[in-house]
């Protein structure tokens, strides 16, 4: 009764809570029906009366289950996060473009879509008669909208408001989360302080890549978000959130291009950017228009505002401006759209451009229509294939099913087609127990699962007795860990990586090198099942060699880092080798944040000695976090050997915070952009410098800063993981900080 369920509203999203076998928590997004939600707990309430096609507000709920045996709820355990009266939920003033996903960050925080909640009719933006299917005038009416409010398709460029977003909550409340891009001190309630990315039509479904994010919400990351917002008439958008506050252009921009329609032009002023020159010099705009407040994106991330009233005068900084964040491929919609698909890109004087996708060099390039993408999944797990791990799969309400391989920088590297009748799907999911892709289709209505499947691989395990040691030494190996999947007998063919082969599934051999130096072999065992599908396995085997001893000196166990500001740590081993030299061997650091059971790899090194910075994350009274710093050293025969250092954070204050610079770079560590923010008005022009560790220049530029503006950001997209030091010069002093490229 409770819930609107009609048009493309209803029960619209669910999510389990991380550690939903613990607690029980399961959280709901729908639709809020309007009679319920005007006269609830009134006498004029009737259980019975659905006032559907009159709008209606998003709401968050959650509901602990029994976790016995998780069939029932536990009674008074539902629990209101978003939208507990009115005006505090998702405004729902159309037929369409109202709450949408559901996902958790992997730092804990819940992610929230929803749609603009104006009209699918082109181009309303709170002025003249409302469009139909639209229904502003009631949601005012009933308190869902404010008077602000009221800017039809703008909404999804209103930071006052939470339509056309993606909102970054706490699971426990339903605040904004202090290092949400809009935050207010003090203001955890307000609808800006929730936000994490806007500018969206309709963002109705999204997934986060597995392992891109880390820490706790307060000084973590969810992760990078991948999501299908759905377009008018003429592009549908696969837009990548890789942080927080980008702005992806609806109703401005469409696709890769301004709004075709109407909207680009079609001038509308920001109620929260007042211009200081109103009334002043005969300047009659008493607000900046949300045109004049995103611009499109260049190369060098150098804009200018200009405001109009006075040519040449920037923006004031107090008002919050916007470059367009452009989908990393838009296609062309199938009831009009133009007639190719197209990828971001930049031309010769660093300004934006596209490229069409059979111009690229891409693999599989061919073009594609479609409707309305439904989110995706990444493929994950031991009985998907490795061609096929991390791959993003996507689906359409075209019907076609489509994998997009992409690289560790989220680049596009070829595009599989896989189907054409799938049905119309809304919904996708991957199920980590069978590792089967789920789709869920509308017109017909149906669940289809998708999984690798057929006569699957042997599993094969082997470990030698030994594997390494002095020529003419014997080594025994031992199969029997190994088994088919479907429970069938294997037969096993060995390759001893020496022109000898074997049979069985245990078997010995005896190695001989050709003199006194290093020398080794790749030893191969090949499992076959009774239907011809084969697995292998590979063993080193070294002679007239020993592994390295390594132990990491500059880290005792147990060593403290600051909770209250990020800590550079050295990182330095002592090594010894009885065959070579130490600049012969390689060396592999990874940097893992532990979370409870499990953990995240947030970076690697392959210097001998270095530095690494770690960010203030722990001291939770729920959630146990801790750093580990490994290393592995490899000889040139393959050798290899291990150490650790476990650090902790600083939870009772033994440490002494640092004195606080004047200057402040976040986030770190940093994924696409970086911005500097300074505590006074910057120089007119800020000339920096990207130096790694060793002091190579990787990235270098000048910056235009306008009106005594206190930041400036720099692109880190092109640059890899590791440690870097950002130098630039400001009042004539040079300034050096270190960060994290993640």
């Amino acid at each position: 009764e409770e819930v609107g369920f009609w048009a493309d509203h209803g029960l619209i999203s669910a999510v389990l809570d991380p550690d939903f076998l613990e607690n029980g928590y399961i959280y709901l997004l729908y639709n809020v029906d309007r009679h319920h939600l005007l006269y609830f707990g009134t006498e004029e309430y009737d259980a019975e009366i659905d006032d559907d096609f009159n709008g209606g507000m998003g709401r968050i709920t959650r509901y602990t289950l029994n976790t016995e045996s998780f069939t029932s709820v536990l009674p008074d355990s539902r629990h209101i996060l978003l939208g507990d009266s009115r005006g505090t939920g998702i405004p729902i003033a159309s037929q369409g473009h109202g709450a949408g996903a559901l996902i958790f960050g992997e730092d804990g925080s819940l992610m929230v879509s929803s749609g603009d909640g104006n009209s699918h009719n082109c181009c309303y933006n709170g002025d003249g008669p409302l469009p139909g299917a639209g229904y502003d005038d009631i949601s005012f009416q009933d308190g869902v909208l404010s008077e602000t409010e009221l800017l039809g398709a703008f909404r999804a460029q209103f930071i006052g408001g939470l339509n056309g977003k993606i909102l970054r909550i706490d699971p426990e409340t339903g605040e904004g989360i202090s290092n949400n891009p809009f935050f207010v001190e003090g203001g955890s309630h307000l609808a800006q302080s929730k936000i994490w990315a806007l500018g969206f039509r309709n963002p109705y479904r999204m997934v986060i890549r597995p392992g891109s994010g880390y820490g706790l919400m307060e000084t973590g990351h969810p992760g990078t978000l991948f999501l299908s917002d759905v377009g008018e008439t003429k592009w549908e958008e696969i837009n990548i959130i890789r942080d927080g506050g980008g702005n992806y252009g609806w109703p401005i921009y469409e696709g890769p291009n301004l709004h075709e329609l109407g909207y680009a032009d079609l001038i509308t002023s920001n109620p929260l950017a007042p211009n200081p020159l109103f009334d002043t010099l005969s300047c009659e705009q008493e607000f900046f228009s949300f045109q004049e407040l995103i611009l499109e994106e260049n190369q060098t991330h150098s804009y200018f505002y200009d405001n109009g009233c006075e040519p040449g005068t920037s923006i004031p900084s107090s008002v919050q401006t916007f470059y367009h964040e452009r989908p990393i491929l838009a296609y062309p919609n199938d009831w009009g759209g133009p007639p190719e698909a197209l990828l971001p890109a930049f031309d010769q004087n660093g300004n934006a451009t596209t490229i069409p996708i059979t111009q690229t060099d891409l693999e599989n390039n061919s073009s594609f229509r479609g409707i309305s993408g439904a989110g995706g999944v990444f493929l994950k797990g031991s009985s998907i294939p490795q061609e096929y791990q991390d791959t993003y799969i996507l689906a359409d309400f075209l019907g076609w099913l489509r994998a997009f391989t992409l690289t560790e920088n989220n680049e596009l590297t070829k595009i599989e087609h896989w189907s054409d009748s799938i049905g119309r799907p809304v919904n996708m999911a991957l199920n980590p127990y069978d590792e089967c892709v789920y789709i869920t289709s509308l017109f017909p209505s149906f669940i289809k699962r998708i999984c690798f499947g057929g006569n699957l691989k042997p599993i094969v395990s082997c470990t030698p007795d030994t594997t390494w040691g002095p020529s003419g030494m014997t080594v025994n190996f031992d199969a029997s860990e190994s088994y088919d999947p479907e429970g069938g007998s294997l037969e096993y063919q060995w390759d001893f990586g020496d022109g000898s082969t074997g049979e069985g599934v245990q078997t010995s051999h005896t190695y001989f090198s050709s003199g006194q130096h290093i020398e080794s072999f790749k030893a191969t065992i090949t499992a076959k099942d009774t239907m011809g599908a084969e697995a292998l396995a590979n063993m080193l085997i070294s002679l007239n060699n020993s592994p390295p001893l390594v132990e990491i000196i500059s880290i005792d166990e147990g060593h403290l880092y600051s909770v209250q500001e990020p800590t550079l740590f050295e990182l330095i081993l002592d090594v010894k080798d009885e065959e070579e030299k130490t600049d012969e061997l390689s060396f592999h650091w990874e940097h893992l944040l532990h979370h409870n059971n499990h953990f995240h790899l947030l970076d690697e090194y392959e210097f001998q000695n270095g530095n690494a910075l770690v960010t203030p994350t722990g001291c939770s009274e729920e959630d146990n976090y801790w750093y580990e710093f490994k290393v592995t050293v490899t000889d040139r025969g393959g050798l290899s050997s291990s150490d650790s250092k476990m650090i902790y954070p600083d939870c009772d204050g033994k440490l002494m915070a640092v004195e606080r610079s004047a200057y402040v770079l976040f986030p770190n560590p940093v994924m696409n952009e970086l911005t500097i923010r300074s505590t006074k008005p910057l120089d007119e022009e800020i000339d920096y410098r990207i130096i790694d560790t060793m002091g190579k220049l990787i990235q270098e530029g000048s910056i235009q800063i306008y009106n005594e503006g206190l930041k400036f950001k720099v692109r880190t997209s092109s640059i890899q993981k590791g440690i870097y030091i950002m130098e630039y010069e400001d009042g004539g002093q040079r300034e050096r900080i270190r960060f994290v490229k993640f």
